[in-house]
This record gives structure tokens, sequence and C-alpha cells, in this order.
């Protein structure tokens, strides 16, 4: 399960810095079609459709747990039974949003197709498709710890949360 996990994180982070490579010479293009010719603009449908793709699958595959903010002084003082409690309940309630929200975002996923981007004719059913890839990277990851917390597989200390931290990349 670790190599598929580090190997999709690889695809992901290849992915996301080669969109924002191509971000950056698109601004460039921008700025010198701007100055010095006539502006274009599909610069800049083609820069949004990227920065959400960016946001998307960055948030899906490449920002790992433990590098989002969080407020985790109770969790860390409570005692090991009650922190597995704590995790089932808060991957329950947010696995559970993020599929109680599924279906109603496919629907309307679906009725994007109806409509296209003004200047690149990107369907917006393409343009918002990374949202769905998302979600089920969200469920998925609330499944995994909810497994994670039954098993008691979860960190019991702040050290051991820095030395996982600390540990994590050197599995490659």
């Amino acid at each position: 399960m670790n190599f598929w996990r580090t190997h999709l994180r690889n695809v992901a982070e290849f992915f996301t810095a080669t969109m924002l490579a191509v971000m950056f010479f698109t601004f460039v293009v921008q700025i010198i079609a701007r100055y010095f010719f006539t502006p274009i603009g599909w610069t800049v449908e083609l820069i949004s459709v990227l920065w959400i793709w960016v946001i998307f699958i960055g948030n899906a595959f490449v920002v790992r747990g433990r590098d989002h903010v969080t407020f985790d002084i109770l969790y860390l003082w409570a005692p090991n039974k009650v922190r597995r409690f704590m995790a089932i309940l808060s991957a329950t309630v947010v696995g559970g949003i993020f599929l109680w929200s599924f279906l109603p975002t496919w629907d309307y996923f679906q009725f994007l197709n109806i409509k296209t981007t003004p200047l690149l004719k990107i369907p917006f059913n393409w343009f918002f498709s990374c949202f769905i890839i998302f979600l089920v990277a969200a469920i998925i990851y609330s499944l995994l710890k909810i497994r994670e917390a039954i098993r008691d597989e979860l960190p019991v200390s702040p050290n051991e949360i820095h030395l996982a931290a600390m540990t994590e990349g050197e599995d490659k």
C-alpha cells in the first residue's frame, strides 16, 4: 500500500509541478503579448483552469495530512482511547460530508456539460472534473484514517508525530 501511495504522490507532484510550470510560461506569454503586441484572452482561461486543477489535485494527492494546520492540543493531551474515538469521529464526519455531497455534486457536474469556457471552448465539466477527483480522494482518505484509528496505528505522542513526519520521506 505504501508503494502505491508513494507512487501516486510522485505522479501527482510531477503533474502539479508541470501545471505550475505551464501556468508560469503562459503568464509570461500573457505579459509579453500585453505590453509588446496585443492582449490575448486565452491565457487567462488557461491559467484559471490550471490553477483550479493545481489546488484540487494538490490537496487530494500531494499535501499530506500533517501539512495541514490543525488544532490538536486537546487531541495530544487525551488518552489513547479518546484519541482513537476523536480520530474516528472526525474522519467519519469529514468523509460523511464529502460522501453526502457526492451525488448532488455529480448531478451538477453532469449539467455543466452544456456550457464551455468562452475562448478555449473547454466544457465546464472538464474544467471542474478535478473536484470530483478531490471528493473521491477525500472520501478514501477519511476511510483510511478510520481504518488507521481502528487498528490503533495512530501516533500516540507529539514526539512520535514529529518522528513520523521526519522519517516519512525516507521510505522512498
